[in-house]
């Protein structure tokens, strides 16, 4: 097996899991501590884990390489994550969305949650518009409202 270890490989690879931490902080709130940190990071392994074990390349439909590669990129983004909640970030309240999470001001995480994706402004799930809808959906929160009738998602 010939690994590509070159410069634009890597970046390539971390740009997905930069998108994948990015989408993350937008759907989920903060993690709080370490140890939530670490229950997160251990559900993401255990999931890559379970595709490794399905794994059979003598089965056709058993090859479960793309799956495994994207758990792969959820674990990294988690771990991203946990360095930005629980290390690199302030201490804050409970139930806030901070700055580092794209927003000028604190919201209340339920409301946060409650937005859904679904906007014509985005050209894939979470493509390469998603700071329009970010944008729309901080206009929602402003304004009291809790769904996606702004144009905007998350």
């Amino acid at each position: 097996m010939n690994a590509n270890y070159d410069y634009a490989t890597i970046r390539n690879l971390a740009g997905e899991i930069m998108e994948e931490a990015h989408r993350a902080g937008i759907l989920f709130p903060p993690m709080h501590s370490p140890h939530e940190a670490e229950a997160v990071i251990r559900e993401e392994f255990d999931e890559y884990w379970d595709e490794v074990k399905k794994h059979n390349t003598s089965k056709p439909d058993r090859d479960t390489r793309p799956r495994q590669r994207e758990e792969l990129i959820q674990l990294a983004a988690m771990c991203v994550r946990a360095i930005i909640d629980t290390i690199d970030a302030p201490l804050a309240k409970p139930n806030q969305v901070s700055e580092q999470n794209g927003f000028s001001e604190n919201f209340d995480v339920a409301a946060l949650q409650r937005l859904r994706h679904g906007c014509s402004e985005c050209p894939t799930e979470f493509g390469e518009s998603t700071q329009v809808c970010i944008d729309a959906a901080q206009a929602a929160l402003r304004a009291n409202q809790d769904d996606s009738s702004s144009g905007g998602c998350i």
